[in-house]
């Protein structure tokens, strides 16, 4: 890296505000809607710009780095990067990722990242070439996450048409499923990843990686593997297909199984019941699922002699989505560690490309 050149980021970028745009986004529109936490909708508005463009959050807990492929319009909650010198756009993208916005906070009661602590940051700046290079070997990991995202949910989708179709003939959920709850694992037990066995807490279900391990076992311990439908009990009831790594299951996440339904199945006949739980609770800041509330609950089912085939259809579907998620699960893990490696100059992109042909 010795045509590398030490600049600041404020040599190099600048930050433009977003607007407010009345109605916030929706499903409707050529331009796409970005806020803080990333894309929010779409919209019938003047674009801010043709993209592809990166998006930097301005408010909020989380103020996360985004990439805007094509027209995009940015609310004031969030800035939009505009280039001083010429630069790569996904470099630009990954070379804020690795600059850990994140953690720069203004101290206000609602935090925020100001213009002026991003544009102190150091940055090493690669030539052109190889900033082109770096985008490229990282963006192949990450197209190949969204192209599995894309077919993960044309899974879902066609699991969803073809089992609401046949859900006709109501049962008490208790009965028609097999309810298991997470064990109280204790605190004082968890250990650092690789040591003992991953706990799957109720926040793992939407990164689909454990954080935590633990040492303890339980009698009653319940172990999870992938593909195992899964359902937090505080805040939103989502049944959840687990396609993180085999671990024990901790309190406040039940599992829902069934032999005769599958996997695929027992998901689509648990949406409406849930919603309805949901909704019922009301009164309190954080609402909480429970077994009182499951047993009162109906679900519809699939008449008997239509269960065969139609599980014959939606189990290949469901074992082709958890694949595809495990496969984003470890492609995002290489990208993870390439790129601080790449972003410092510690390795080079050829040695990265190894990397990325050995996991893509």
């Amino acid at each position: 890296m010795t045509d590398w050149t030490e600049t600041k980021w404020g040599e190099v970028i600048t930050l433009n505000y977003g607007r407010s745009l009345v109605g916030g986004g929706g499903d409707d529109g050529a331009v796409q809607v970005f806020g803080t936490n990333g894309p929010i909708g779409f919209a019938d508005v003047e674009p801010q710009g043709g993209g592809p463009a990166v998006i930097v959050g301005r408010k909020g807990a989380y103020r996360g780095v985004h990439l805007a492929q094509g027209p995009f319009y940015v609310i004031d909650t969030a800035y939009y990067v505009q280039s001083k010198v010429e630069l790569d756009v996904r470099w630009v993208y990954y070379a804020l990722l690795y600059a850990d916005i994140q953690s720069l906070s203004s101290g206000s009661a609602i935090p925020s990242t100001r213009r002026e602590d991003v544009y102190a940051l150091s940055l090493s700046l690669p030539p052109g070439v190889e900033q082109i290079a770096i985008g490229e070997v990282l963006g192949a990991l990450d197209d190949k996450i969204a192209a599995n995202r894309c077919a993960v949910n044309a899974a879902d989708n066609c699991i969803r048409v073809h089992v609401s179709a046949r859900l006709a003939k109501p049962r008490r959920l208790w009965g028609a499923l097999d309810i298991s709850f997470g064990e109280a694992f204790k605190g004082g037990l968890f250990s650092s990843p690789g040591e003992g066995r991953a706990l799957v807490r109720i926040r793992d279900l939407k990164s689909q990686k454990c954080q935590v391990w633990t040492t303890e076992s339980r009698p009653k311990e319940l172990v999870v593997r992938p593909g195992d439908l899964l359902v937090g009990m505080d805040a939103e009831f989502r049944p959840t297909r687990w396609s993180g790594p085999e671990g024990v299951l901790n309190q406040r996440v039940l599992a829902a199984s069934s032999d005769k339904y599958g996997p695929a199945i027992a998901r689509e006949m648990l949406v409406e019941p849930l919603r309805r739980i949901e909704r019922s609770k009301t009164g309190t800041t954080v609402i909480h699922l429970n077994k009182r509330d499951l047993l009162a609950e109906e679900v519809f089912v699939p008449a008997d002699p239509e269960i065969p085939a139609l599980r014959a259809l939606v189990d290949p579907m469901w074992d082709r989505a958890v694949a595809a998620e495990q496969e984003s699960v470890r492609l995002a893990a290489a990208r993870d560690e390439l790129l601080p490696l790449l972003m410092s100059g510690k390795i080079t992109v050829k040695d990265a490309e190894k990397t990325v042909e050995e996991v893509v």
